[in-house]
């Protein structure tokens, strides 16, 4: 799974709406909307910060998709 679409899930097991994410990230909705959808990338800092909100390791997922463990 691509990490934008585990973030995603992430954000909704944990019941957060885009408001909420949006707003902790200090970043618009409308942008985020983007970033879930993969109409937009979000830059690396945005990145580390949307996955540790969401208490998720960027470098685990990294580590497992090299070794076959993700998609």
């Amino acid at each position: 799974m691509k990490l934008t679409g585990r973030l995603l899930r992430r954000r909704g097991e944990l019941g957060l709406s885009q408001l909420d994410l949006a707003l902790t990230l200090g970043i618009g909705v409308a942008t985020l909307q983007r970033h879930e959808s993969g109409r937009a990338e979000p830059s690396a800092m945005h990145l580390f910060r949307w996955a540790a909100a969401l208490g998720i390791s960027i470098t685990s997922h990294v580590i497992a998709t090299s070794e076959g463990g993700a998609s």
